[in-house]
């Protein structure tokens, strides 16, 4: 069972702002739940429940993306999974295997992940 692949793409002119669209509405998304869990924490640090997870900020996304309309280009299961890319940092942050999670930068290690519909045929 392949349970992930690696591919180098050569993408013509339309392909590369897809590309581009998909990195970064998936670094803002990561960037504004990045920021909205350390407002939250901070304040409700004394509360019983003191830290949002993926659920809250997956609902929240929702609500997101009604303010900007231009998430919806983007394919809303990459959103998802950058929510769970942040929410596996902030566990091994609280398991204390990482440090605070960081925000993400333009140009710097640009990745999201596609976890359906995917087709493979032949080397393309």
């Amino acid at each position: 069972m392949i349970t992930a692949t690696k591919v180098k793409l050569y993408p013509n002119e339309g392909q590369k702002i897809l590309l581009e669209k998909h990195f970064g509405s998936c670094r803002f998304v990561y960037n504004y739940f990045l920021a909205k869990r350390d407002e939250y924490y901070i304040t409700h640090r004394d509360a019983q429940r003191s830290s949002l997870n993926y659920f809250d900020t997956n609902n929240m996304l929702i609500e997101l993306k009604k303010e900007k309309p231009w998430l919806y280009e983007v394919n809303s299961q990459s959103l998802q999974m950058s929510l769970r890319f942040l929410d596996n940092a902030f566990k091994n942050f609280f398991h204390k295997n990482a440090d605070h999670p960081r925000f993400k930068r333009k140009g710097i290690n640009e990745y999201f992940a596609v976890p359906q519909h995917i087709k493979i045929q032949g080397n393309r």
